[in-house]
């Protein structure tokens, strides 16, 4: 390709002998001359790559021309070609920006000129590019992060303001970018408080919400406060401070926290005891009034035989009261003793009801005990006196009613009234049937015969509150007779069991229901699947069991939060829903993983509906405005083959799920081999248990990072190795997964410390400070112990903390912030140096990475290894080492593997390096020698060879 050159000269035959030579020189060139200022200006902007001037023309000069490239904020390299003058002169045309000054008697120094000023033009054209990608990605982020951010000046002016703050506090953008955010977002009460704390800062440095998040109220453009969730950072800048609020509006979070306290308290309060068992007679819930009423917490119950409350000599009443109900009875206020935990006995009034599947088939009884002793004692009480007898009602806890022979009201108390939402003086006087619905009415009329000769047990009864909405009570009624024994009216216990009732109905729907997407659980996945086998072993027929996991979940809970990971979950099953048949079954098992239960099918059908599921669940979620991307894994096995019970074909289709995941995104059937490979891997689990108790099989080796700057040593990194006596080198990625997915993790991290500590002593002794860098696990992150233990390895090996740099991934912590925060807060404190690995590869936000308290960030090698043939890869590695810096963090590459990219992270200010244009991993005996070779310049090259 020709550089695009303007030669100002007024004599052609000058401007030609320039050409010529750069032609002879080897530079392929298209030219033009121009003598004029004019002409000059007319080429400007003609995409120009070089310029060559004679210093003075008879209309036209060499600084004129440069004062116009000024104007005009042009970066075209120019180079003065000019015969002899003064020094004076030559100095003045280089300060005026000419790049260089050569005499047309010397046209050889012209060529190399030429080839440095084009060269150097085009890399600050790449990095005034690769500068304007950084602040449009910062932009992208700023403007489409979820909180809203404000940035503000050492003044208190609002500089910045994102969309999501002019969500929150109600100001635009152009009229909240100049405000005082005192004014803005502050209510008045706290404005004064913010003035002094400013200025405190702007005085010492130091500042009480500084680095912390923080509850508070803000106060929105309408002049309403609400909650929100504030954290504040300060940065210096050329004109002093600047100020970075990230804020979030958490008025729901509020509202949520507030219901479910009062829903609490609710079921604390309760004097009723709730109680389930299955059809075996163990418990398997037992709610707070049990644990009064009993004296048994819950954890010493669930999984016990209800004898454990059952005085001995009622045991035959309990077998045949749950006989009953496993024949899908309903038995109302059966009356009984019941045995404490202290052994007193207690009066309990119980409703027994069966729990059924959606077959009708009892799968589990619930029991709801009342303590009748205060009852009884109540009963007695108001029989013995009419004054107590009234005091007694007005307070009671049961709604009393009487009704005369009309069927009038002539009296109420209070908390019948209540229980309807009238006041006594607004029924008294009314006809009951005017608080009853048309099939209440009904049953009433037809039951008044016995209502007026007989006493009528307690039993259920519905009426209509005066909102409109249902009350069902227990009711038990006396006919009410004058001296002659005529009926002149009824008198009413009433008790309001209607959320009782209600808990009743959601304890049954929850048993078999997952509470998040309504879908069918685990239990009742089984018990369905029970029946399919069933009725396909009759019939000769097959059934299939998918079950999926959806890929990438995790990710997404990370990036927009477990609010935005919920509503995903929701739209799974109606998806899944649409490509199956009415009668096949979706259920979700927990977690991202669901299952789908195909009957009367073969496996081709199996197949095609797997094909369709994977299909359909390629297609982006939208969630709260965002497109989200999961694929899903599935499993399969078939009945007969595969097995023939609930528990065997379940088991093999997550076998069959496990490999599916493997490579992601896949549809695996369940095969013999599946499970081979999974005794496989826990054969290696326990091999490596045994490696870790003789501590012969386990080595570790080091890979160096080096500084950029000055090629000395900063470190090592530990990468533990296994040299199994059978299998032979067993490559860390076949055990240190697994290791992390079981108990083992914890012991092969702690092996790696005290090895890689006690090497790092053992340098250190010989002369050479050599910090070595250890990775840890998600267990070993939001372990509270693992501070406490790290401290107790470093005093074990008498090492100084600083010698130990502990990395964890991006991913990991966000994962739990607040924990991984806490626990790397204390590690700090120790004198541990933190890095986070993997950097830009994981989903972090920038309201977390300023709070994180690490002293590193290692760019992730996929960057890094290509960044000298991608220039968006360079792009990211340069905005990584910027960010890093800004945080006042060391930055460091992973995965250099040649002089180039060394080369160009030096150029880009980054810190350290590490890869194996340095050194491969290494043993401890072999890193002495090594760095001799690397600390000798002449040995740089062998040594990365």
């Amino acid at each position: 390709m020709s550089l695009r050159v303007l030669i100002v000269e007024d004599r052609p035959d000058d401007a030609l002998l320039v050409a010529e030579h750069l032609r002879r020189a080897g530079l392929a060139i298209a030219w033009e001359r121009v003598d004029t200022e004019a002409a000059f200006a007319a080429k400007l902007e003609s995409g120009l790559d070089l310029i060559l001037a004679d210093y003075s023309l008879p209309q036209f000069t060499a600084p004129r021309a440069l004062d116009m490239l000024k104007e005009r904020d042009l970066d075209i390299p120019f180079i003065v070609v000019s015969g002899t003058v003064g020094e004076d002169a030559a100095v003045e045309v280089m300060r005026g920006g000419a790049r260089d000054y050569v005499f047309k008697g010397n046209l050889s120094r012209l060529r190399p000129v030429i080839e440095r000023e084009v060269r150097a033009a085009a890399e600050r054209k790449a990095a005034r590019a690769a500068q304007d990608e950084y602040l449009r990605r910062l932009s992208s982020i700023f403007d489409t992060a979820l909180d809203a951010v404000i940035t503000m000046d050492a003044n208190g002016v609002i500089t910045d303001w994102n969309p999501m703050a002019e969500a929150i506090f109600g100001w635009p953008k152009s009229e909240a970018v100049g405000r005082l955010v005192a004014d803005s977002i502050i209510p008045p009460r706290y404005r004064e408080a913010h003035r002094l704390g400013l200025a405190r800062f702007l005085e010492t440095g130091q500042g009480p919400v500084l680095n912390q998040r923080v509850e508070l109220e803000g106060i929105h453009r309408d002049g309403h406060e609400f909650p929100i969730e504030l954290s504040i950072g300060a940065a210096p800048s050329a004109h002093g401070f600047v100020f970075s609020a990230f804020a979030r509006d958490i008025s729901q979070r509020r509202h949520a926290e507030e219901a479910v306290r009062r829903l609490a308290a609710t079921v604390a309060a309760s004097t009723d005891a709730i109680i389930s068992a299955d059809l075996n007679g163990h418990i398997i819930s037992w709610n707070a009034g049990a644990e009064r009423m009993y004296g048994f917490p819950a954890a010493d119950t669930i999984g016990r035989k209800l004898s454990v409350i059952v005085p001995e000599e009622r045991a035959a009443e309990l077998k045949a009261a749950l006989d009953r109900v496993h024949k899908g009875e309903h038995i109302e206020q059966l009356e009984t003793v019941r045995r404490r935990k202290d052994g007193r006995l207690v009066e309990v009034s119980i409703s027994f009801a069966p729990l059924t599947d959606e077959h009708g088939t009892v799968i589990a009884t619930t029991g709801i005990s009342r303590d009748m002793s205060t009852a009884k004692q109540a009963a007695l009480e108001l029989r013995a006196s009419e004054e107590r007898y009234r005091r007694i009602v007005e307070t009671a806890f049961e709604g009393v009613w009487i009704i005369d022979s009309k069927n009038e009201t002539t009296f109420v108390n209070r908390r019948m009234a209540d229980m309807l939402g009238y006041t006594p003086e607004e029924m008294h006087g009314k006809p009951v049937l005017a608080f009853m619905d048309p099939d209440a009415q009904a049953a009433f009329v037809a039951n008044r015969d016995r209502r007026q000769q007989e006493y009528q047990a307690e039993h259920e009864f519905r009426f209509r509150r005066k909102d409109g909405s249902e009350l069902w009570v227990l009711l038990e009624a006396s006919p009410d007779r004058d001296e002659a024994g005529n009926y002149v009216g009824s008198l009413a216990m009433v008790t309001d069991v209607t959320e009782r009732r209600r808990a009743q109905k959601a304890l049954e729907y929850q048993a078999l229901h997952d509470a998040l997407t309504g879908l069918p659980n685990r239990v009742q996945l089984a018990d369905r699947l029970g029946h399919a086998l069933e009725s396909a072993r009759a019939a000769h027929e097959q059934v299939a069991v998918l079950i999926l996991d959806l890929d990438h979940f995790k990710e997404v809970n990370e990036t927009f939060g477990h609010q935005a990971g919920d509503r995903l979950l929701e739209q799974v099953g109606p998806r899944l829903r649409s490509e199956i048949r009415p009668e096949d079954i979706v259920a979700r098992l927990g977690g991202d993983e669901f299952a789908v239960l195909l009957a009367k099918t073969d496996a081709t059908a199996a197949t095609l509906t797997a094909a369709r599921l994977l299909e359909v669940l390629e297609r982006p979620f939208e969630v709260e405005g965002q497109h989200l991307d999961v694929a899903v894994s599935i499993g399969l096995a078939m009945s007969p083959d595969d097995g023939d019970d609930p528990n065997t074909l379940l088991r093999r289709a997550d076998i069959a799920l496990f490999v599916a995941k493997q490579p992601r995104g896949a549809f695996v059937r369940y095969a013999p081999e599946h499970e081979r490979q999974g005794a496989s891997r826990l054969a290696l689990m326990a091999e490596l248990r045994e490696a870790l108790q003789h501590d012969s099989e386990l080595f570790l080796q080091f890979q160096p990072l080096v500084r950029l700057r000055d090629r000395s040593l900063a470190g090592v990194e530990a990468l533990v190795r296994w040299r199994h006596p059978q299998r032979g080198l067993v490559p860390p990625m076949e055990f240190v997964p697994f290791a992390e997915k079981t108990r083992l993790i914890k012991p092969l991290t702690r092996w790696v410390l005290v090895s890689a500590l006690q090497q790092s002593v053992a340098w250190q002794r010989a002369g050479h400070r050599i910090p070595v860098s250890v990775n840890i696990s998600m267990r070993d992150l939001v372990d509270p112990e693992f501070p406490e233990m790290i401290a107790t390895l470093v005093r074990a090996a008498q090492a100084p903390p600083s010698l130990l740099v502990l990395e964890i991934t991006e991913s990991l912590i966000m994962t739990e912030p607040e924990r991984a925060i806490k626990n790397l807060s204390q590690l700090r404190e120790l004198g541990v140096r933190l890095a986070v690995d993997d950097f830009g590869t994981g989903y972090s936000s920038l309201a977390y990475l300023h709070r994180l308290p690490i002293n590193e960030i290692k760019i992730d090698k996929s960057f890094v290894a290509a960044m000298a043939v991608e220039a968006s890869r360079a792009n990211i590695v340069r905005a990584s080492v910027e960010l890093g810096h800004s945080l006042q963090l060391e930055s460091v590459a992973e995965g250099v593997e040649d002089a180039r990219t060394w080369e160009l992270l030096g150029a880009l200010g980054c810190d350290l390096a590490q890869g194996y244009f340095i050194s491969r991993p290494m043993i401890a005996d072999q890193v002495l020698p090594w760095l001799s070779k690397w600390e000798n310049p002449s040995g740089a090259a062998e040594a990365a060879a």
